[in-house]
């Protein structure tokens, strides 16, 4: 049977919250997942809203010392209201150079400039982040914010673009491809996480596309998908699966895509050759390649292989990677690894179907042991993956249901589904912000109350949403309460 947890930890606990948010840094972890869409995950039109992910889930952020480094740089970080940007250091001020459009799912501009300033240095790229595009957004809305930071350029933003890139993450990374259909001056797209927005037909647009999605991540189905479409298509693109979930990728992964770019500039005629460049790339590949050989993972040998041969074609002999990949792929484990791929991926579309049935049929100590089989491991890697993005989808769907439950003022079911949400992802605050929507509409103000300071104290600090959140109308103290999301 489901039950409300209780709330006597919560109030003590929120006796004492002022002094533990002094004690700890904003935010330290946060993960981030799930959507405000219906749980079959279908990507957004230019007119729906963009919810590819969870506000404020658990998605990992950047350690504070990270982001102090880089406000210690004045000269190099600046901002406004609405977007901020970085540019690399020793850039002359009538040097043009390639710009990258950044859209995350949370409007963090910030944290992703701080991520990737040191590929901005390396690659001599200038970095402007979005502080206004965001989930439950319109794709069109994305597109307008990256016309006002593109019009910034040379004025508030004194930098002159060589080349224009986007990049995004999530429902951020459907914003970026919206916006190189829309815009004919964008030359490649860095899509993390998820792939193109709901298109009748591809666009006539040929941009560069380098897709990025981790292992465990509950979009690596719709990804591959993608690049086997546009590949198919004749549209030039790419794709990195790393070890990883849902996530922005970690520097090493995202320095192939921001290298990538740099040589289809240099294929495409754009900039001149730059041998150093082009040498470090081989050096990349064949250093990563013997890395997944030396570990027997020869899928990723494989793809890595293949990868080079594409992306280097043209502009070196790439006959060695091509000769390599075949070579790879006589080994039986590839043939092993390849077939236990596929299998994990036929196998997800089927369990995500009957996980849904199952969040009105089965009880919560159903839930518990099934959610404790999900964390463990499979017969292989390939199917311990699986189990990862299978948790990571349940905790979409059970995200989107309890939404959908709430708006239809059936807190009945609402609690049923925020009961499993909590047992899949007890740490997420957006477990305690529904379990507080839910007791205001059973009249429980005081549980409530505990349930948003708990909220506050696993790291929810959207105070937008908090503020325009009418079942908290009624609720005393809430001006004070709003504090905590500041």
């Amino acid at each position: 049977m489901f039950r409300k947890k209780p709330f006597i930890v919560f109030l003590i606990l929120c006796s004492t919250f002022l002094l533990i948010r002094c004690a700890s840094p904003d935010n330290p972890k946060q993960k981030q997942k799930t959507t405000d869409k219906q749980p079959q995950l279908e990507s957004p039109t230019l007119d729906k809203p963009v919810v590819d992910s969870l506000p404020e889930s658990q998605e990992e952020v950047l350690d504070d010392a990270l982001e102090n480094k880089l406000e210690q740089k004045n000269d190099l970080l600046h901002e406004t209201a609405d977007f901020c940007w970085y540019l690399p250091a020793g850039i002359a001020a009538d040097e043009k150079i390639p710009v990258v459009f950044i859209f995350d799912p949370h409007a963090k501009a910030r944290q992703a400039l701080s991520k990737y300033q040191s590929l901005a240095d390396e690659f001599k790229f200038a970095l402007i982040a979005s502080k206004k595009s965001k989930n439950q957004q319109t794709l069109q809305e994305g597109i307008e914010y990256y016309r006002e930071m593109h019009s910034a350029l040379g004025k508030e933003i004194p930098v002159k673009a060589a080349s224009i890139y986007t990049m995004g993450f999530s429902g951020g990374a459907r914003v970026a491809v919206s916006v190189a259909i829309e815009q004919p001056e964008v030359e490649a797209v860095i899509g993390c996480g998820a792939g193109f927005p709901a298109l009748q037909q591809l666009p006539d647009s040929k941009f560069y596309y380098f897709a990025i999605a981790g292992y465990e991540d509950f979009n690596l189905g719709e990804l591959i998908n993608n690049n086997r479409l546009l590949s198919r298509s004749g549209f030039d693109n790419e794709l990195v699966i790393f070890d990883g979930g849902h996530e922005w990728p970690a520097q090493d992964v995202m320095r192939e895509a921001f290298m990538a770019v740099a040589l289809n500039a240099m294929k495409n005629k754009k900039v001149e050759n730059d041998k150093h460049h082009i040498q470090k790339a081989i050096g990349f590949y064949d250093s990563t390649m013997d890395g997944f050989a030396a570990k027997s993972r020869y899928f990723d040998a494989v793809e890595t292989a293949e990868r080079a041969a594409s992306i280097l074609d043209g502009l070196a002999d790439v006959a060695t990677f091509k000769a390599q990949a075949a070579e790879y792929k006589k080994k039986p484990t590839y043939k092993k690894d390849l077939t236990a791929m596929v299998k994990s991926l036929e196998e997800e579309s089927g369990l995500q179907n009957q996980y849904l049935q199952d969040f009105d049929t089965k009880d919560a100590d159903w839930w518990k042991n099934e959610i404790t089989r999900l964390g463990g491991k499979g017969e292989d890697v390939f199917q311990t993956r699986l189990l990862r993005r299978i948790h990571a989808y349940l905790g979409l769907a059970a995200y989107s249901l309890s939404h959908r439950a709430i708006a239809a003022d059936d807190m009945l079911r609402a609690q049923r589904y925020i009961d499993i949400y909590w047992m899949l992802e007890p740490d997420n605050p957006e477990t305690a912000y529904l379990n507080a929507i839910v007791m205001m509409h059973d009249g429980d103000a005081a549980a409530a109350k505990a349930y948003i300071m708990q909220a506050a104290m696993l790291g929810f600090d959207d105070a937008p949403r908090f503020a325009t959140e009418t079942a908290f109308d009624s609720l005393e103290n809430r001006a004070q309460l709003l504090e905590m999301f500041r």
